[in-house]
Parts: C-alpha cells; structure tokens; sequence
C-alpha cells in the first residue's frame, strides 16, 4: 500500500480554491453562514463555475493551504502529516475517494473510485463488505442506498434529498396522525397536563422552516449560554404514527429533565410523517445519552419508524442519535449544509454517482453502493451501525 509519504499527490486541476471574498456575490450570500467560523478560508468548485453552490465544498485554512502546496505534485507534507495524526489516512483518503485531490499511479493521476486499486484499497473495505448491518437503522441505510442507485438521477443535490428523505410515509389513511400545533396539545393528545405544564414553565414554542413545518421549543438560559461555536449532538424519537402522543410526551420530559437545549416536532400533513419527526439539541453527549435510557425505557414495546443514516441506540430504531458538525469542519461535502444528515446524505450521492461513471480502474464500478460505504469508511463512520468516529467532528459536543 503507498504510503502518505511515498506517494505523488495533487490538487485536482479540474477544481479550484476560491477565497470567499472572490465569490460571486449571490453565492457569497448562499454561504454566508460558513464565515461564522473564523477558520473558514473559501470553497472549492470546478474551474470556471464560480455560481455553482450546489458543487461547493468548504475549505479551511489549513486545509487550503494544503491544497495550494499540492498544486505541485508531491507527497503529503510532513506538516501537514503531523496536524492530521492519526486521522491523516482516513482524510487524505477520503479527499482522493472525492476527486478533491489526485494519487498518481502508474504515470496517470486517479481520483475517485478510480484510485481505489492506486490506494491499496482493493482489499480494504472499512466494513463494506457482505456481512449485515447491525440494527433497523443500518439495515435501513442499506436499503436508502441500494434504492438511490437505481434512480436515473445524475445531481447530487437532488439524489441527496432522495437519501434523506428514505422511509417517510406516504399520506393516507392508514398513517394518518394528529399534526402538532403550538397550541391546545392537550386536547390532541399529544400533552398531559404535566407535560403542558413542563413545556410552559421551561420552554418557549416558535413555528419554523418554510409553511411552518418544524415547531421547535428552546429553553432560553441554556440556547443562551450555549458556546455557538462547539457543535451539538441530536437525539432522534422516531415513533410510528400510532405512538406519535405517547413519544411526544416522552420526548418532552427527557428534554426538560436533562438539560436539553432544545426541540423540535415535525409539523403540517406532513412533518409527522417523515422519520426524523422529534429531535432533541444537547450540547454535551452524556446528557444525550442520560436522555436516551429514559426514552428507551417510556417507550419500550411501543412501535417504531427508523431514522437513515443514524447511529441506532434502540434495535428497532425509535432511539438513534447523530452530532451536528460545527459551521465548518476541515473540507467537507454540501457547503450551505449544516446538519448531519444532509452532510452526509450529499457525500453518499456523491459516491454513488462516482461509482456508476467512472473508468475501467474502479473495482466497485459494478456496485456504487459498496463505494458508498467505502466512502462512509473514510469518512470514519462504520458504515455496518453509522456510528462516527470521536475525531469526526472538531467539536466540543462530548
């Protein structure tokens, strides 16, 4: 296998790094909540395609340096080298597996799954293989990703949101359930009165998102004294339509009882009917994982929904969790995107786009869905529980 030292890297000269102030001003504006990160440096994008937000991929300093420095071929710094530690592989890997940078092999500079036999990855799979994946959830991601390469759809944005969409339910009869207004819960169910009691006393309701289709409620003193520049971790309650009061209820009391930041409901014909329909904001993982045990236990035997691409907590994914980056971590996939999900559901249709074009040096060519899971792989997320890595996000949500 080359090593970082021994191979030729470069920059990709299809792409280029441009400093946010040279942006385009529409798409400066696009991007404008990445410069809350005063490490924010400015995007990659293809040569000659300043407006494309949709290709953009964010870059810090350090990781603009390093691509300047690899505009002339070479090995990978040794600054560089240190800076990274023990993730240096991992993200030189998954820059390459991107087509961020280049590996040179045999003469010819190859990127994506092109690179994977250039890599020594041809008998790696960072648990892309044939064995099952652990839990509903994962089985569910599978299930996402074997769904989304069958689609004739060649935009990444657009696969994305077929990924992150996965397993919402269609509306009908059969899955009607009560929609969540800001008022009058009790009378729907959906509140005892201790509960709307709780929520009066502790946390403040406001409508969100285009039409109103999230309600969130935030606890002021802790949203105010949270560190906006640290990352959050996110629990997600993911009940079938007809345990939607129960878990509602539940999911209010584990927020208020363990220091929750906030929450949201999904709102409208819609909004409960999609997975990730009750979300809980914490700041540190041990008050995650507190609120966790209580839900797991209020909700036991009661029938669950599943989240994609989550790290289960539950076997039949009503409890999953994720860590929401903070606004800008090294390079990374879907600039204007901010959550776990949507980060991740972009690099997934990136890969898997990748791994049905691609020339006659791709071993996964055949099977996008195993490049995929490579990529989830160099992402230091298992793709077999979608569990990440702790070194995954620089942030303080521990």
């Amino acid at each position: 296998m080359p090593t970082l030292e021994s191979a030729t890297y470069r920059f990709n000269p299809a792409l280029e790094l441009v400093v946010f102030d040279r942006l385009e001003p529409g798409l400066q504006l696009r991007l404008a909540s990445l410069t809350r990160d005063p490490s924010f440096y400015g995007v990659i994008l293809p040569v000659g395609r300043h407006a494309a937000a949709a290709t953009a991929k964010a870059a810090d300093r350090e990781s603009a340096l390093l691509l300047l420095t690899l505009r002339t071929p070479g090995p990978i710094p040794a600054y560089a080298r240190r800076l990274l530690g023990p993730d240096a592989w991992h993200t030189i890997t998954g820059l390459v597996l991107d087509g961020v940078l280049e590996i040179e092999s045999a003469g010819v500079f190859r990127s994506g799954p092109d690179a994977i036999s250039a890599m020594g990855l041809d008998e790696y799979d960072g648990g892309a293989d044939d064995s099952p994946p652990h839990g509903h959830i994962a089985q569910l991601s599978i299930a996402a990703l074997r769904h989304a390469s069958a689609l004739p759809i060649d935009d990444v944005a657009v696969l994305a949101g077929r990924l992150y969409r996965f397993n919402s339910l269609p509306l009908s009869p059969a899955n009607a359930a009560p929609a969540v207004p800001a008022t009058d819960l009790t009378r729907l169910g959906l509140a005892t009165p201790a509960v709307a009691t709780a929520l009066d006393r502790v946390w403040t309701c406001t409508a969100t998102g285009a039409d109103g289709e999230w309600l969130c409620w935030s606890a002021a003193e802790r949203w105010e004294s949270a560190d906006g520049t640290r990352g959050t971790c996110k629990l997600y309650v993911s009940p079938a339509p007809a345990a939607i009061p129960e878990a509602f209820a539940a999911t209010v009391a584990a927020a208020t009882a363990h220091q929750a930041l906030a929450f949201k409901a999904g709102a409208g014909p819609y909004g409960l009917l999609r997975p990730d329909k009750l979300v809980i904001y914490f700041r540190h993982r041990d008050h995650l994982y507190a609120a966790a045990a209580a839900l797991t236990d209020a909700l036991a035997g009661a029938p669950a929904h599943g989240v994609p691409f989550t790290a289960g907590i539950t076997p039949d994914g009503m409890i999953s969790w994720a860590a929401d980056p903070p606004a800008h971590a090294g390079v990374i996939g879907g600039a204007a995107s901010e959550s776990w999900r949507s980060w991740l559901t972009t690099q997934l249709a990136a890969a898997l786009i990748a791994g049905r074009t691609t020339g006659p040096h791709a071993p996964d060519q055949a099977d996008p869905v195993r490049f995929a899971l490579r990529r989830a792989a160099a992402l230091r997320i298992d793709p077999k529980t979608w569990i990440p890595a702790d070194t995954v996000w620089r942030s303080g949500a521990t």
